[in-house]
């Protein structure tokens, strides 16, 4: 074996030059050109072909043919025939005779349009009923409304129930709450309160907001009610309505009292409304709750509301209007001998 090795131009293993080549990659062994002087031109001229040429990868794979000479051509024809065209029709060349009407192409649109969603038609029938301010019913509203010691300072419990009739947007009925009964009326715009059994009839412009039970329960639109299914109820078909996050309630008529009197807000509330198949209202309940952390009722509001005689419209009479005199009969004429 040579004293002096040769190192791989290729694997850059070591290897005895006098054989050759590099036994691992079968390069063939080139002596060391001996360093040429500075004035044989450029580094690369220089050593190109030597042990300091970067070996050239090699690939099997083909160069990527491009397009031929004809379709270079033919592609440049196209683009000179239709600046031509252009051209002309800019020019009024390609123009319509005078009284030609134009000619309108119609694209069909693409996509299928989004369909609107569709209201249950209990929903719209009952939306209709709730908010007529003709409605004519006779309801009954009775409410218990609980609150927790830690409240006020001590437990309390109210009950109350307002028996009135809706005719033709005017009202009539009597409320009753700890143990004293209101007769109510509102005729003409104008309400008329008095303390039953003997009170005397006042006119008021201002009355509890309570006394006033329309629109029934402000339900807006079919957001804010939800279709839960047929029901029978009291021997009657029915369909079964409840409220959504989205009814915001009025808790004066929900409670049948001042709201702000009660020193606390549920924040819980619910309203199940049955109507009839023909949206009329039925039977409702309603509920307000605040629990504590341990789970205790620091308030609980339950009202019922029951509707008889929807359709039905009575006399509402205003209580001080000056009684009509009424006519005096036509004496019968006595006959003469």
């Amino acid at each position: 074996m040579s004293e002096n090795l040769a190192r791989c131009r290729r694997c850059h293993d070591v290897f005895d030059p006098e054989a050759g080549f590099c036994p691992r990659c079968g390069t063939p062994y080139q002596p060391i050109a001996a360093p040429p002087s500075p004035d044989d031109g450029t580094y690369a001229d220089r050593y190109a072909n030597t042990e300091f040429t970067a070996p050239v990868a090699t690939s099997d794979v083909r160069p990527r043919s491009g397009p031929s000479m004809g379709m270079l051509l033919a592609g440049a024809g196209l683009l000179v025939a239709a600046l031509l065209v252009v051209t002309l029709a800019a020019a009024g060349a390609f123009s319509a005779p005078a009284g030609t009407p134009p000619i309108i192409i119609s694209l069909a649109p693409t996509g299928t349009p989004t369909p609107s969603p569709t209201v249950r038609p209990e929903l719209v029938m009952t939306l209709q009923a709730l908010n007529d301010p003709a409605i004519n019913a006779h309801l009954v509203i009775s409410t218990r409304i609980d609150i927790d010691s830690s409240i006020k300072g001590h437990p309390s419990s109210n009950v109350a129930t307002y028996d009135l009739q809706l005719s033709s947007g005017e009202t009539q009925g009597i409320f009753t709450a700890g143990g004293q009964s209101t007769e109510v009326r509102f005729v003409d715009g104008t309400y008329y309160v008095r303390t039953l059994p003997k009170g005397k009839w006042t006119a008021t412009s201002h009355v509890s907001a309570f006394f006033s039970v329309l629109p029934l329960f402000d339900v807006k639109n079919s957001n804010m009610l939800a279709y839960v299914g047929e029901e029978e109820y009291d021997g009657q078909q029915t369909y079964h309505l409840q409220s959504t996050r989205m009814w915001v309630p009025d808790l004066n008529k929900m409670s049948m009292t001042d709201a702000n009197a009660i020193g606390i807000k549920p924040d819980t509330v619910a309203l199940d409304l049955w109507v009839s198949t023909f949206g009329k209202p039925v039977y409702a309940t309603f509920s307000g709750t605040t629990l504590a952390y341990d789970g205790k009722k620091l308030l609980d509001i339950e009202t019922t509301f029951t509707f008889s005689d929807v359709g039905t419209p009575v006399d509402v009479i205003n209580p001080l209007a000056t009684p009509t005199p009424k006519p005096t009969p036509t004496p019968t004429p006595t006959p003469t001998s």
